[in-house]
C-alpha cells in the first residue's frame, strides 16, 4: 500500500530569482515589467492554514501522475470530488487513492490493477484527510 509522511505547509521566504534568466534570443521590450522574483509557496499553497506536504512511498498511483518518493501538496480546504487524488486514513492506515462516487457508492481506487477497489462502508472508520491539488517531483534522482 502507498504510505506516507506528512509536514505542514508554511509560508516560506525561498524565491527564485528570476533577473538571472539566460537569453536565447533576442532580448523582449517586456521585461522591464516582469516579476523578478517567483515564490511556488505563492504559486501552489493557496491556503496555507489548510495545506500540508505528504511524501509518497511506493508507485501504486503512476498512473495518476504520483510516484515513489514525490512530495505531495495536499488541501484540507478542497472539497473531494469523484475522480481526484485524496489522503485517506481507514481503519488508521494512511493511503493516497482515487475517489470515485459511482450509483451512491463510494470507491478509493489504487492505480495498480492488482488491488482492489476499497468500497467505503457506513461502519468502517475512515476521514478523507485532504485532496491533492499538486505533485513536486525531484527530476534529478538516479
Amino acid at each position: 500500500m502507498q504510505n506516507m509522511k506528512a509536514k505542514d505547509a508554511h509560508k516560506s521566504t525561498n524565491y527564485l530569482n528570476l533577473a538571472e534568466n539566460e537569453q536565447t534570443g533576442f532580448p523582449s521590450p517586456a521585461n522591464d515589467h516582469l516579476e523578478h522574483t517567483l515564490s511556488l509557496d505563492e504559486l501552489i499553497v493557496k491556503r496555507p492554514a489548510s495545506t500540508f506536504y505528504v511524501r509518497a512511498e511506493g508507485n501504486e498511483m503512476n498512473t495518476s501522475g504520483i510516484r515513489d518518493q514525490d512530495l505531495l501538496v495536499v488541501d484540507r480546504s478542497v472539497k473531494p470530488s469523484s475522480g481526484q487524488v485524496v489522503i485517506v486514513a481507514i481503519e488508521e492506515e494512511c493511503l493516497v487513492r482515487k475517489l470515485i462516487i459511482r450509483g451512491g457508492h463510494i470507491y478509493l481506487i489504487s492505480d495498480q490493477n492488482d488491488r482492489q477497489p476499497i468500497r467505503v462502508k457506513p461502519e468502517m472508520n475512515w476521514i478523507i484527510w485532504g485532496t491533492v491539488t499538486h505533485v513536486i517531483r525531484n527530476m534529478t534522482k538516479a
